[in-house]
C-alpha cells in the first residue's frame, strides 16, 4: 500500500502527464506539416522572426521568438513545422497544466476520482476547437495558453505553500508569459490572490520581493527589442530609441482596434462566444463547470472570484477587439472555465458514487469519455492541416515566375509573411525584394528597405524605382497568386550583362 508521500509523489505527475499525452499525440497527427494561412495568417513573419532571431509585428513577442528559434534547430521536419510542433507543444502543456490545478484544488478526495476529473478537464480544453486551431499552427496563442495555465497553478501553489522561492517562480512564469502576449496583465487578479494568504507582515514582504524579483528577471526579455533591431531579416520599428522601443513593445500599432468594435455588434459577439463554448465542450461539462465554480465559491471563494474576473477580462477584451479572430484572446478564459470543470467533475463522483455506487460511476465516465471522442472525431477534418499546401504553392509558384531582381509588391499578409518565409528561411530568390504596401508610410520600413520616401511613392504608384528593377503587383485571389509584372524587362537584362562585364 502507497503512504500518503507517495500519491503527493506520482499523482501530480500521473495527472500531468494523463492531461499531456493524449493531446499532443493528436496535435501531431493534425499538424500542418509546412506554412500555412488556415487559423491565423500571422505565421511566415513569427517564423522568420524566430529563425533569423529578428524581430516580429508589435510588441515583438521575445519569449516566444527565443523559444521558437530553439525549435527551428530540431534536426526533422520543415522550419515552419518545427514551429508549429512549439504551438502543439504549448497547447499540451496548457492542457497538462489544467489538470495539474485541478489536481491541487480536489486534494481531499480520492485520487483515481482527482485523476479522472482532471483529465476530463484538460481534454476539454485541449479539443476546444478555438485551442486546437491554434495548436497546429505557427501562432503565439496555444503557447501563451501554457502560460496562462502554469501562472494558476503556481498562484495555486504559492497559496498553499507560501515560500520566497514559490513566489520568485511564480513572478517569473507570469513575467515571461508577457513575452507571449500583454494581455497576462489580466492574470493579476490570480496573482494577488496567490499572495493573499494570511501570513505574517515580514512573510509577506519576502513573498512580494521574490515576486517582483522573478518578474524583473523576466521583464529582462525586452531588452533583446534593443539588442537584436536590424540583425534579423526582419525588424518591425525602430527599437534602437527609447521612443521606438516603447513604440513596439506596447503594440501602439494595434491600439486603435482595442474597444473600437461597434457596440451594437458586442451581444451577438457575446451570444456567438457562448455557442462556441457549449458545441466545442458539450452540455455536459459546460454543467460540470458550473458545479465546479460553486464548489470553488464554497471552499474558495477568493480563488473563484480571482479566475472569474480573470476570465471575464478576456473575454470582455475580446468582445471589444475590432479583429475577425479575437476570439482568440477568450482562449484563458477556457483556461480558467476548464479548471472549474474538472472541479464540477471531481464533486460529481462524488454524488454519484454515494447515490448510485461504483457501476453507474462507470456508466457516467464511459458517456464522458464517449462524449469527448466523438467531439475529436466531428472535429478533426475541419481542424486537420495534415494536407494543407495553399501557403507553400502560393510561394513557390511567385518564385519560380517572377523576374531576376523583381521588387515584388504585395498589400496582403498573407502573400507578405509568405513571401519572406521563402526569401528569409528558405533563401530562395534572394535576389528579390518584398515590399509591403501598408507598411511603406513608416519611415522605419522605408529605413530598413533602404529607399527614400519618393522611391517608395514610386514603388506605390508602380513605376520603376530605377530603370534597373522590374516592380511586381502580388495579390492573393481564391488562394491563389496574381502576379502583375512589366512585360518589357529588356532594360534590367542589359543592366546584368554591363555587371558581368
Amino acid at each position: 500500500m502507497r503512504s500518503p508521500r507517495d500519491l503527493r509523489t506520482w499523482l501530480p505527475i500521473a495527472t500531468f502527464v494523463s492531461g499531456l499525452s493524449l493531446p499532443l499525440l493528436v496535435y501531431y497527427l493534425t499538424l500542418a506539416p509546412d506554412l500555412t494561412w488556415a487559423h491565423g495568417g500571422d505565421g511566415g513573419d513569427l517564423i522568420v522572426a524566430a529563425y533569423t532571431l529578428g524581430i516580429s509585428h508589435p510588441p515583438g513577442y521575445p519569449a516566444y521568438t527565443l523559444l521558437a528559434h530553439l525549435f527551428t534547430l530540431l534536426p526533422w521536419g520543415s522550419v515552419a513545422f518545427r514551429v508549429n510542433l512549439l504551438s502543439a507543444m504549448g497547447a499540451a502543456v496548457a492542457a497538462g497544466s489544467v489538470a495539474l490545478a485541478v489536481s491541487a484544488l480536489s486534494a481531499r478526495e480520492r485520487k483515481w476520482d482527482v485523476l479522472l476529473g482532471a483529465v476530463v478537464a484538460a481534454w476539454g480544453l485541449a479539443f476546444m476547437p478555438l485551442l486546437w486551431r491554434q495548436a497546429v499552427i505557427a501562432e503565439v496563442y496555444a503557447v501563451h495558453a501554457a502560460f496562462v495555465a502554469l501562472t494558476i497553478w503556481l498562484a495555486l501553489r504559492l497559496n498553499n505553500r507560501p515560500t520566497t522561492w514559490a513566489a520568485l517562480i511564480l513572478g517569473l512564469v507570469w513575467g515571461i508569459a508577457f513575452g507571449f502576449h500583454l494581455t497576462s496583465i489580466f492574470l493579476l487578479p490570480i496573482i494577488i490572490w496567490g499572495l493573499s494568504r494570511h501570513i505574517e507582515k515580514t512573510q509577506i514582504f519576502r513573498l512580494w520581493g521574490g515576486l517582483s524579483v522573478g518578474f524583473g528577471v523576466a521583464f529582462l526579455q525586452w531588452l533583446y527589442i534593443a539588442l537584436r533591431a536590424g540583425r534579423g531579416a526582419v525588424t518591425w520599428g525602430n527599437p534602437t530609441t527609447l521612443d521606438g522601443w516603447w513604440w513596439l513593445i506596447s503594440g501602439s500599432l494595434y491600439r486603435g482596434y482595442v474597444f473600437s468594435f461597434p457596440l451594437e455588434g458586442w451581444l451577438p459577439r457575446l451570444f456567438y462566444l457562448a455557442k462556441s463554448l457549449l458545441t466545442g465542450l458539450g452540455p455536459i461539462a459546460v454543467l460540470l463547470g458550473l458545479v465546479g465554480w460553486a464548489f470553488l465559491a464554497r471552499r474558495r471563494s477568493g480563488l473563484a472570484l480571482a479566475l472569474g474576473t480573470t476570465a471575464i477580462a478576456y473575454v470582455v477584451f475580446a468582445i471589444g477587439y475590432n479583429t475577425i479572430d479575437s476570439d482568440n484572446y477568450t482562449i484563458p478564459a477556457l483556461v480558467a472555465f476548464c479548471i472549474a470543470v474538472g472541479c464540477g467533475a471531481v464533486q460529481a463522483i462524488d454524488e454519484v458514487r454515494a447515490q448510485w455506487g461504483h457501476g453507474a460511476l462507470v456508466a457516467g465516465w464511459t458517456v464522458i469519455f464517449l462524449m469527448l471522442a466523438l467531439s475529436v472525431l466531428f472535429h478533426w477534418s475541419s481542424v486537420s492541416l495534415v494536407t494543407d499546401q495553399e501557403a507553400t504553392l502560393f510561394g513557390k509558384k511567385v518564385m519560380q515566375t517572377v523576374p531576376d531582381s523583381a521588387v515584388l509588391l504585395t498589400d496582403d499578409d498573407r502573400a507578405t509573411f509568405t513571401l519572406w518565409y521563402f526569401r528569409y528561411v528558405l533563401e530562395q530568390r534572394t535576389d528579390t525584394l518584398i515590399v509591403d504596401k501598408g507598411l511603406l508610410a513608416f519611415d522605419w520600413y522605408q529605413a530598413e528597405l533602404g529607399i527614400t520616401p519618393a522611391e517608395a511613392t514610386l514603388i506605390v504608384n508602380r513605376n520603376e524605382v530605377s530603370s534597373l528593377r522590374p516592380v511586381c503587383q502580388v495579390i492573393v485571389e481564391n488562394q491563389s497568386p496574381v502576379i502583375d509584372c512589366p512585360q518589357d524587362h529588356s532594360y534590367f537584362q542589359q543592366f546584368r550583362d554591363d555587371e558581368k562585364k
